[in-house]
């Protein structure tokens, strides 16, 4: 659960980052809080891969890798 709030803020502020940094037009905070909710969508994106992935035995992911 720890790693999971980790993960949604970590994705969160560098979205928010790497749009404030990499704007310099009148748009900014607009431009922010969408690299915002785009990292948080990421984040929650790759946690529900992640529950998924977890409800797959081993079997079925290796026999997949071999074909």
């Amino acid at each position: 659960m720890i790693v999971r709030i980790i993960l949604i803020f970590a994705c969160s502020i560098s979205g928010y980052a790497i749009s404030y940094y990499t704007s310099l037009d009148s748009f900014l905070i607009l431009k922010s809080i969408t690299g915002f909710i785009i990292g948080l969508l990421i984040a929650l994106i790759v946690i529900r891969i992640e529950k998924d992935i977890r409800k797959l035995s081993i079997k079925v992911i290796v026999a997949a890798q071999q074909e």
